[in-house]
């Protein structure tokens, strides 16, 4: 399965057993960033608020006005009325689950975001920049298990394994809600052939949106099909009308 990023020129229609991606830089002008900030909650400003650095605060706003953007033309629907709930973990979901089968989840790191889109009831997303880390070998055998060393020892490339795992543990352990919290060591992965594999009914793909960062989507069930989008942050907000209508066709039906 190949992924290529293309520009904004999605449909916002998911298909079964597909998932969107969706990258994006976390710089943007002031007017830009003012127009996100009117499209957040009063729970996600009051987030926003706690934050000890301007430059955090106004990243997780991007973050999740964008969040908003993107939800609201799959789903027709105004970005600022979208309503969110949290598990324990504070995994956050749609609120109106109920209604429809669109799952998401969303990272971010060194100033890009990535978000993932699918119809799965389990979705993780994970994405990294590959700073230097020093002695990997001895940080692997603080965070990973004894197999995830072992595949250390035998490759090639030990940053990038180091960084593929990661995110591949982590992307499993977002879409399950543990979070980090849930313990690298205890998710298994097997490497054939440079592709790395979850226990059934799992799948799991690992990917490198841009230069040095790695990213990894994990889904419960069966993945066929991934589509990559890049936003250009100007562009895509000045667009009056974020919400499309979709036509009557079989991949646009919920199945």
């Amino acid at each position: 399965m190949k992924l290529n990023w293309q520009f904004d020129t999605a449909d916002y229609i998911l298909g079964q057993h597909e998932v969107h991606l969706w990258q994006a830089s976390l710089n943007c002008s002031q007017n830009i960033l003012d127009f996100l900030t009117r499209l957040l909650s009063a729970d996600e400003l009051e987030r926003a608020g706690k934050f000890l650095q301007t430059k955090h605060a106004e990243q997780f706003i991007i973050a999740r006005g964008m969040l908003r953007l993107i939800l609201g033309r799959y789903l027709q629907s105004r970005p600022e009325e979208i309503l969110f709930s949290y598990s324990e973990t504070g995994k956050p979901k749609l609120a109106q689950i109920a209604t429809t089968k669109l799952n998401f989840n969303l990272s971010h790191s060194q100033g890009y975001v990535l978000y993932a889109l699918g119809q799965y009831s389990e979705l993780g997303i994970d994405l990294e920049y590959a700073k230097d880390m020093g002695n990997i070998k001895e940080i692997a055998r603080r965070f990973f298990n004894s197999q995830d060393c072992e595949y250390l020892e035998t490759y090639s490339n030990e940053q990038e394994l180091f960084f593929k795992l990661w995110t591949a543990k982590e992307a499993y352990l977002k879409a399950t809600g543990q979070g980090i919290a849930g313990g690298l060591d205890k998710v298994k992965l097997t490497i054939e052939q440079d592709r790395f594999f979850l226990e059934r009914p799992w799948s799991i793909y690992s990917f490198s949106p841009q230069t040095r960062y790695y990213g990894a989507l994990a889904c419960k069930g069966k993945l066929e099909k991934i589509l990559g989008f890049s936003i250009d942050l100007d562009q895509f907000c000045q667009e009056l009308d974020h919400s499309h209508h979709y036509a009557k066709d079989d991949k646009r039906e919920s199945s």
